[in-house]
């Protein structure tokens, strides 16, 4: 009876108090509890608007310094505190009773339940094709031609991923790894308990490799489905930061998430120096919009950091932080270019307007790299993000002046346009291409770019002929492809005739077994 006195007239204050702060996401749910249980919240701070420098992340850090210091000065010897600079906030252990206390402060501006996540991953039960001795998606994204032609294979730049774990013994990761920490657990702990981290950072960042290939059946026990040599990851010649968020009973939380992506921003705690991961892959989500979430990643970003998201696997519309306007997110297509049945997309609403989700799509299905210890394809948006992460990579080692901004835009244009034309919620606007992107820019082998598109569109096309259905979507799909094709190939067409030079790389193309026959048809 006592007890259930004490909550009562708890939360009797709690409905009757003029707070200073604003409840946000999961508070309801958990004042609403009829008991005494602590939880993990955020607390964000009003800010000081008196500081502008040229040192967007010294900025945050002094802002973050100055309207939280009197907040840690009461509460961090007790409540197992955590500081971030990116949100402003500490997350704090707390109860209803601490929760109510923080709430009437001056200096806070809201609340809210530190979130789950979870990875965007599904096992493949198919057989993966290990043909040619290379992974469909470097091919498909033409990141081999790209290595080829303009020798850009990511050096001198670093890319971040925030995952599960990772098995850093892998001879493919051997000279790349810069550092590696836990944010979930031991500090120095970063053993992939469940695949998915090495998974992805292969994608990202991997090399040769000449091994068993397997299959994973039913989701019960590997099978070998062959040998596999070639090269796995889009980036082979980058170094990696590498931030593990998944604690030890697989719980996902964005507190641990952000610790890990503020370190790989400034690795050495200082903002004068430049040592940070330019781009960091996230394949993790929430299923749900959580709007609390999107101003610290607009921060981070601010600092130069791109960060690549998966768009998620619900197959409906994209959780945060996939669904933030700012926030570049990753669809997933197979090796024909279709949409991943489990892909999620838009659109998202954001400030009273509309927003197309994904922005781009990748390869997503059977994509082949290292589960744990295992060669392995796996399926999902959270395969699709890395293979993107990577061809950021490249852009930036082959220009590090780049801004987020003009890194998005390059990816947009440089994409392959798939399903309706222009961009759509299904495919964003298009399928990541290495090749066509680096042509943008290095301006660079930009007719072969065109050519390479070209050659990509016709294979699509022609792959998904096998799947016609007689469908109003599936005629509208092709005509719409078809469409684009032949602009691509009067594009084609008509640089050819302005430029001899042009006319000699075709031949040189179609010697290496491209087909060309509908643009040499044209051109007689």
């Amino acid at each position: 009876m006592k007890k259930f006195i004490i909550v009562s007239s708890l939360a009797a204050i709690l409905c009757s108090t003029v707070f200073s702060a604003d409840f946000g996401y999961g508070m309801k749910e958990f004042l609403n509890r009829g008991n005494s249980e602590k939880t993990r919240v955020f607390v964000t701070f009003k800010e000081p608007a008196f500081l502008s420098s040229d040192n967007y992340l010294k900025d945050l850090k002094e802002k973050a310094l100055i309207s939280q210091k009197d907040f840690l000065e009461k509460y961090s010897q007790r409540n197992n505190v955590n500081s971030f600079w990116s949100a402003n906030a500490v997350v704090i252990d707390a109860d209803k009773e601490l929760i109510e206390e923080i709430s009437l402060r001056k200096d806070v501006d809201k609340i809210f339940v530190n979130p789950e996540m979870k990875f965007f991953d599904e096992i493949s039960y198919k057989a993966v094709d290990n043909s040619n001795g290379s992974v469909y998606a470097l091919k498909s994204m033409n990141v081999i031609r790209a290595w080829e032609d303009f020798g850009i294979k990511g050096q001198n730049t670093i890319s971040g991923v925030v995952d599960s774990g990772l098995n850093k013994n892998l001879d493919v990761f051997k000279g790349k790894l810069i550092q590696a920490k836990n944010f979930a657990g031991d500090i120095n702990d970063v053993t992939d308990k469940s695949g998915h981290g090495t998974h992805v950072s292969g994608t990202v960042v991997g090399g040769e490799v000449s091994d068993d290939l397997y299959d994973l059946i039913w989701g019960m026990y590997w099978q070998k489905a062959g040998t596999f040599k070639g090269n796995i990851g889009v980036a082979p010649e980058a170094k990696l930061l590498f931030s593990k968020c998944s604690q030890d009973n697989g719980n996902i939380t964005f507190e641990d998430i952000l610790e890990g992506l503020e370190w790989m921003a400034d690795p050495d705690n200082d903002a004068n120096t430049k040592d940070g991961a330019r781009v960091i892959n996230a394949s993790l989500g929430a299923d749900v919009s959580i709007p609390e979430l999107r101003q610290p990643l607009i921060n981070i970003q601010k600092t130069g950091v791109f960060l690549c998201f998966a768009a998620g696997n619900s197959g409906k519309i994209c959780g945060s932080p996939a669904d933030f306007p700012e926030i570049f997110a990753v669809g997933a297509v197979d090796a024909s270019d279709r949409k991943a049945s489990f892909s999620s997309i838009g659109p998202v609403n954001f400030d009273g307007k509309d927003h197309i989700k994904p922005d781009v799509c990748a390869p997503g299905v059977k994509v082949v790299s290292y589960y744990g210890d295992k060669l392995a394809g796996v399926d999902g948006t959270s395969m699709a993000s890395p293979n993107t992460a990577g061809v950021i990579t490249l852009i930036y080692s082959a220009d590090p002046s780049l801004t987020v901004d003009e890194v998005k835009d390059i990816l947009k244009k440089s994409a392959l346009d798939l399903g309706e034309k222009g961009a759509d919620n299904l495919y964003g606007h298009g399928r990541v291409d290495a090749y066509k992107a680096l042509s943008l820019v290095t301006g660079k082998n930009e007719f072969k770019a065109d050519v390479y598109q070209f050659d990509s569109m016709r294979n699509a096309i022609l792959e998904n002929l096998k799947y016609a259905d007689g469908s109003e979507s599936f005629e509208k799909m092709y005509n719409n492809a078809s469409a684009s094709l032949n602009l691509l190939v009067d594009s084609i067409v008509e640089k050819a005739h302005k430029n001899r030079e042009n006319l000699a790389i075709l031949n040189e193309i179609a010697a290496d077994g491209v087909d060309l026959f509908i643009i040499f048809e044209k051109l007689d």
